[in-house]
């Protein structure tokens, strides 16, 4: 049975990681980068010590010495790095299957930046404020989604995941601003309605085959 996979990112504190997971999170994301929703290595160590088994915990990085990385990911029992910056082929290799790398939609160059790194699993984004539409970001995506596991995030909510899920088929979407009611605070209506139209959407891609 098709299942698209969700990320939950920018979680700060135990309830809103408690509420994700209840509505189906298969994955919960902690930044350790500059961002309103970021979070330091005790409250992160602390919220992941108390998570239920089988949730995978991603950590968000840009631009990160590896070694400090590795000892964030140790300390807090983080299961992948999530790596926003300019991060090298070789950096990624270090990190083997744990590292996710994420490329930034401004144009078709992407799908060159992506073969280069050969990662058997992205993260394709549109920055916020990218003058790239979401139909923009369809068709780069669509034309990317063939090898290995593709994660879509950026401007990701509850009105257009749906549209996003079924045009792209991606293994996972990953949301934070588009569940929120402040920065760094979920929004539990927003939350329900996310997951709702993802499985609306596994559902239209399983009655069309």
């Amino acid at each position: 049975m098709l299942r698209i996979r969700v990320k939950v990112c920018g979680i700060t504190n135990y309830e809103d990681a408690l509420l994700a997971v209840h509505h189906g999170a298969d994955a919960l994301g902690f930044i350790f980068a500059e961002s309103p929703r970021r979070v330091d290595v005790p409250t992160a160590g602390k919220i992941v010590g108390q998570l239920p088994p089988f949730v995978a915990k991603v950590g968000v990085f840009k631009d990160r010495v590896l070694s400090e990385v590795i000892e964030i990911m140790n300390d807090v029992g983080l299961s992948h790095a999530q790596l926003h910056g300019s991060e090298t082929v070789e950096y990624t290799k270090q990190l083997g299957r744990r590292a996710i790398k994420v490329f930034h939609v401004t144009g078709p160059a992407v799908l060159e930046e992506m073969r280069r790194f050969q990662l058997p699993t992205a993260m394709l984004d549109v920055p916020k404020g990218q003058s790239a539409s979401i139909l923009d970001f369809i068709e780069i995506a669509a034309r990317a989604a063939e090898p290995g596991h593709l994660i879509i995030s950026g401007e990701l909510t509850p009105e257009n995941v749906r549209e996003a899920i079924i045009r792209i088929r991606p293994f996972a979407v990953d949301v934070a601003r588009g569940v929120e009611e402040a920065p760094g605070k979920k929004s539990e209506a927003k939350l329900e309605r996310f997951f709702q139209q993802v499985r609306e959407a596994e559902y239209d891609l399983q009655s069309a085959r």
